[in-house]
């Protein structure tokens, strides 16, 4: 892995900038503001394009990591309408902590190029968690959000 693509996808990634839109978002939903689309969209936004920069320089768990980041992100995306609320605080933990993920991913592999992330056991652990928790919000929607119908006369 070259050390010029680590540095690339680093000046992409704005943890502090995503951290406050990541915040932003969850309390458009629990407030139901009527910018909470556009917050969800600009993120989803950012994160496709993150995943998109770790595709093109070849940064395989960083783009598995943004694929499964990306799928809990579009729980949202696609449901936006319909989400009213937060039932679990763990599903913002979950965005909150996987940029802490994406921050030591990038840390590492910039402190070692050939970085193989089952030898690095604690941010292995770190990343096999962030993973197993993403396919739980996935398979459980309905635990970590409010979700509501929508009025089929608007239709």
């Amino acid at each position: 892995m070259d050390a010029d693509n680590i540095e690339e996808f680093s000046q992409h990634f704005d943890k502090v900038e995503l951290e406050n839109e990541f915040l932003g978002m969850e309390a458009a939903l629990n407030q139901n503001t009527a910018d909470k689309k556009d917050i969800v969209q600009n993120i989803f936004r950012t994160i496709h394009s993150l995943k998109g920069t770790a595709a093109i320089l070849e940064i395989p768990a960083l783009i598995e990591f943004l694929h499964m980041y990306e799928e809990v992100l579009g729980i949202i995306s696609k449901n936006g309408e319909q989400i009213q609320g937060i039932k679990r605080p763990e599903a913002f933990d979950f965005f909150l902590q996987g940029l802490d993920l994406l921050e030591r991913l990038v840390t590492a592999l910039r402190d070692n190029n050939d970085l193989i992330l089952k030898d690095q056991k604690e941010l292995f652990n770190f990343y096999i968690r962030m993973m197993l928790e993403a396919r739980t919000i996935m398979e459980n929607q309905e635990d970590y959000f409010h979700f509501v119908a929508l009025d089929e006369d608007l239709f």
